[in-house]
């Protein structure tokens, strides 16, 4: 029985000349943790929590064939995120991807956005914290076919002439993430054609803790939109 029930069922009980909450603890007894709960009621906890969230993706539907193109596989789970946050964007501005650290949300992210762009070239835009903001380029490149990354350095002060600053390309040389191709600024970056066919840009955004991935619709779309 679930809370609700168990206490449908003491009221009942009452009804019938027992102590209050007799039947109740009865039922309980041999429930001593959250974890002999969870195992005892976990098929009619499941079926209500489907019954009231139900799933944007099934395991027996098909994924967007662009997931093929994608250079690191995800796992049929993080496929089910992918296609779900995807199908969300065509309904809603935001997708939330809540998960503990190496759950891979950094991929099902990337993920999502080649399977919301069906096919067409896009952009995107990632604002995450600065210890963070190379190891989202290292991670783009492990996973995006023809992919070009940028990092927005260093654009609040003036541009400090001993950092990085204004809009950088980077590569992956060796495991490391090197500054090396067009430097420009945001401006005339919307002004280059043609497009390629993916680009993310980075920001070194400040941030104390995340604990899950929040992913814009409006972040990702066709890079040729606006021209």
């Amino acid at each position: 029985m679930l809370p609700s029930e168990l206490l449908a069922a003491s009221s009942r009980s009452e009804r019938r000349g027992f102590p209050p909450g007799v039947l109740a603890i009865n039922l309980m007894q041999n429930l001593e943790t959250i974890h002999d709960y969870l195992r005892a009621h976990s098929d009619e906890i499941g079926k209500r929590i489907l019954a009231s969230y139900p799933a944007l993706h099934r395991p027996d539907e098909s994924p967007s064939p662009l997931l093929s193109q994608m250079l690191r596989r995800p796992y049929p789970a993080q496929v089910l995120a992918v296609m779900g946050i995807s199908k969300r964007w065509k309904s809603a501005r935001n997708a939330n991807v809540i998960a503990e650290c190496g759950a891979g949300k950094t991929l099902i992210a990337l993920g999502s956005m080649l399977a919301h762009s069906a096919g067409r070239p896009f952009s995107a835009l990632v604002m995450c914290p600065p210890h963070l903001v190379e190891k989202w380029a290292r991670e783009t490149f492990l996973t995006l076919p023809q992919v070009r990354v940028f990092l927005i350095d260093d654009m609040r002060n003036g541009g400090n002439p001993r950092e990085p600053h204004g809009v950088n390309e980077v590569r992956l040389r060796r495991g490391e993430i090197v500054r090396e191709g067009l430097h420009t600024s945001l401006t005339e970056l919307r002004r280059l054609v043609p497009v390629p066919p993916f680009s993310v840009l980075a920001e070194r955004k400040p941030s104390s803790h995340i604990s899950g991935s929040t992913v814009s619709r409006r972040a990702v779309q066709d890079a040729t939109a606006d021209r």
